[in-house]
């Protein structure tokens, strides 16, 4: 829009300059008003300025209202993830995260790239901030979250709309309420999705709207605030486009490819080439090359390499062909949608190893040779489809790999243009209904919103989007086994036996399934045939320090601690600093009745170590501290150290008087010493028939030479099965 000038008339006259001898009294004549200006009579309101009118455009008005409307229906939609819980990864990212804690953990989120997987300060700086608003209050980590999807969606609203793409509002809609969508905004941990895609709408806006500045074009219909385009404002505009897309970057990496795709923007619709096109977008350009890049590193250095992923090209280019079409249909027909998805069982020459790479190039090549015919938004759509959807397709390694080759949250940024092409298609094939393809919209809207609500259900708890993801996929071994993790965390060992034995059944050589079973016999008091499934699952992955701290903590449990120690310290050499494994070791290494496995001091720096992090079992490393001082010979410390850990577990009354007792005995100059029980319940093994824990673990008193009472062992929770749930792209 052109800015807003003064108007003057041709035929007004300047008003006389006043008499100098008549002074300020003196009054100047009147000049008569211009034909061409309205009267204003005392009283009656000035005429509307233009930006008034066009604020009260019918547009203006269609867009304020569609904006209002569609952030209520994002609402609506996602209600039941408003009322959900922590889910799987949710732990990992929020409940057990050390970092959200305190300044400190701020700083470790962007200074270790180890302190999160994968590496996205920006979205583990937002969970902090949740944190301290609301701590473990599950609704505002929801709300964040959908609030930074309805962002989203009317930010790339207004990027159809300065693009003048058919049918803006409807494919608005459709990504704000389509439910393929819905795991990427009501799964918490899922967060760098929505607040990375709001990122880069936000700096492809801007970009747009610096290329309008810079080249011209700009788009009618748009009623942006008048301003002289300056030097000044287009560079304003580029270096906001830059930060924000150096946050998203720093929100999820995988967002390296907006730039390319904002090429293909600028190439096909815009008609940019030569310097216009890339040298204003070659530092964005840059940047995701190196994010890119660091990207792959670090998901193979956490575990995406070896065995499981030695793939020729030629098999994942038939994962890559296939995955192309299995979003592309999903987003068509949103149908028997799946937290976990089948693994293919992938054959590079098979009719569909070499057919979905042909479809797929056939698709871009029909699109390419028809580009004077329809157009190239086509063109421009698909070519943006691919290059947003390559970090999910199996070109680069991501750890979710070992598990399934499609997730729905990789899809997030895709359904962009693929929802564009939906809207626009539709509403061409749509365009002799008149008016009545508005009724049509809104109810494929309604509809949409409805079966988000669907998807967005099960979120509202851990065991709830577990076993609906068994429930719609019987092959799911992986929420089997996620399933036995959650169960044996809460004592429930019997349903914990159940949901490993589905796992092993479908991978009898799975080490995470194997590993939760050895966990669930032990626990249990079948002390041998747990330590038997824990070894195996070690031999199958040696360099897994979670598998080791397990296999620890079941030969504590036989009273093996020499043993247990042993793979205590190899843990923690895998893993330093570590605090539940420096915990438990210095448990052993405190209360042993094996004088030659004691070391008081050892035990003492450990348990010191261990307390500086911990931030969920305060009140039992406190214990196990007080425990080390007194073996240490430090009983007074010890006796201190004891009685704060029982004022912290006021809480959990049982663990108070427990740690209180402690105390009490080491007052007396005695020694905690625990002695865990050896002898497992008869019968052998049984495949199916639930496992009854054993009796509590029995005690002997020691004093320096002598007594003490029964205390647990640091408790054991079994690791998660897989990585956290955002370790893709």
């Amino acid at each position: 829009m052109a800015p807003m000038s003064e108007k003057t008339t041709g035929d007004s006259q300047p008003p006389e300059p006043l008499d100098p001898e008549a002074g300020e009294s003196a009054e100047a004549p009147k000049a008569e008003p211009a034909a061409s200006e309205p009267q204003v009579e005392p009283g009656d309101a000035p005429p509307p300025t233009e930006e008034a009118q066009e604020e009260d455009s019918p547009e203006a008005i269609f867009d304020r209202r569609f904006q209002i409307g569609l952030a209520v229906a994002t609402l609506v939609a996602f209600l039941p993830a408003l009322r959900g819980a922590f889910v799987w990864g949710d732990d990992v990212n929020i409940v057990r995260n050390g970092n959200l804690r305190d300044a400190a953990g701020l700083a470790r989120i962007w200074t270790d790239p180890g302190s999160s997987h994968p590496y996205s300060p920006l979205t583990q700086s937002s969970f902090w901030l949740s944190f301290a608003a609301s701590g473990l209050e599950p609704f505002g980590y929801h709300l964040f979250n959908v609030l930074l999807h309805i962002t989203g969606a009317l930010l790339f609203y207004r990027c159809l709309k300065r693009l003048q793409v058919r049918a803006a509002a409807l494919a608005a809609g459709l990504f704000a309420l389509h439910p393929l969508n819905a795991e990427s905004v009501a799964w918490i941990s899922q967060r760098q999705n929505v607040l990375s895609g709001a990122l880069s709408l936000g700096a492809c806006l801007l970009y747009l709207r610096y290329d309008e500045a810079a080249f011209g074009d700009p788009p009618a219909g748009e009623n942006d605030p008048a301003e002289p385009v300056t030097e000044g404002s287009r560079r304003r505009l580029w270096l906001g486009a830059l930060g924000l897309f150096i946050l998203a970057l720093a929100a999820k990496p995988a967002v390296a490819v907006v730039a390319p795709a904002l090429l293909v923007v600028l190439w096909l619709i815009r008609g940019r080439r030569g310097a216009r096109l890339f040298t204003p977008l070659a530092p964005f350009l840059g940047l995701g090359v190196v994010a890119g890049i660091a990207a792959a590193w670090l998901e193979r250095s956490n575990g995406a390499s070896g065995p499981d992923f030695d793939w020729t090209l030629g098999f994942r280019l038939a994962v890559a062909g296939r995955a192309f079409f299995f979003y592309l249909a999903k987003v068509l027909f949103p149908t028997n949608l799946t937290f976990l998805y089948p693994r293919w069982d992938i054959h590079p020459a098979s009719a569909s190893g070499i057919l979905y790479p042909l479809a797929a190039a056939a698709l871009l090549g029909g699109a390419i040779a028809l580009r004077k015919r329809i157009g190239r938004g086509a063109l421009a759509g698909l070519l943006c489809y691919g290059i947003l959807l390559f970090p999910a397709l199996g070109f680069y390694n991501f750890e979710f790999m070992r598990y399934a080759f499609v997730q729905n949250q990789l899809a997030y940024l895709a359904t962009l243009p693929a929802v564009a092409l939906l809207a626009a298609g539709g509403d061409l094939a749509l365009q002799r209904l008149g008016g009545l393809r508005t009724v049509v919209a809104g109810a494929v809207l309604a509809v949409a919103t409805g079966l988000t609500a669907l998807e967005a259900l099960p979120f509202k708890g851990y065991e709830e989007l577990l076993t609906a993801g068994i429930e719609r996929n019987p092959e799911a071994w992986l929420a089997a086994e996620l399933l036995g993790d959650y169960y044996l965390e809460h004592e429930r060992l019997p349903d914990a036996y159940g949901m490993y034995a589905v796992a092993i059944l479908a991978r009898p050589k799975d080490p995470g399934a194997l590993t939760g079973m050895g966990v669930v016999m032990s626990r249990g008091g079948r002390f041998a045939d747990g330590i038997k499934l824990l070894e195996e699952a070690k031999s199958l992955r040696p360099e897994h320090a979670e598998t080791r701290f397990h296999l620890a903590g079941a030969l504590d449990l036989a009273g093996r601690p020499a043993e247990a120690t042993r793979e205590l310290r190899e843990a923690l050499r895998l893993r330093p600093d570590w605090p539940a494994a420096q915990r438990h070791l210095a448990w052993i290494l405190a209360t042993s009745p094996d004088e030659k496995v004691r070391d008081g001091k050892a035990a003492v720096e450990l348990a010191t170590a261990a307390c500086a992090k911990t931030t969920v079992a305060v009140a039992r490393c406190q214990d196990t501290l007080a425990a080390a001082y007194a073996a240490s010979g430090d009983f007074e410390k010890a006796q201190t150290t004891a009685l704060n850990a029982a004022d912290l577990a006021q809480k959990e009354p049982a663990a108070a008087a427990r740690y209180a007792a402690h105390a009490k005995l080491f007052g007396s100059k005695q020694l905690l010493i625990w002695i865990p029980a050896r002898q497992s319940p008869p019968g052998g093994p049984a495949p199916v028939a639930p496992i009854a824990p054993s009796g509590p673990a029995s005690a002997a008193p020691v004093a320096p030479s002598g007594s003490a009472s029964a205390a647990p062992p640091a408790s054991v929770s079994a690791a998660p099965a897989a990585p956290p749930p955002d370790a893709g792209p």
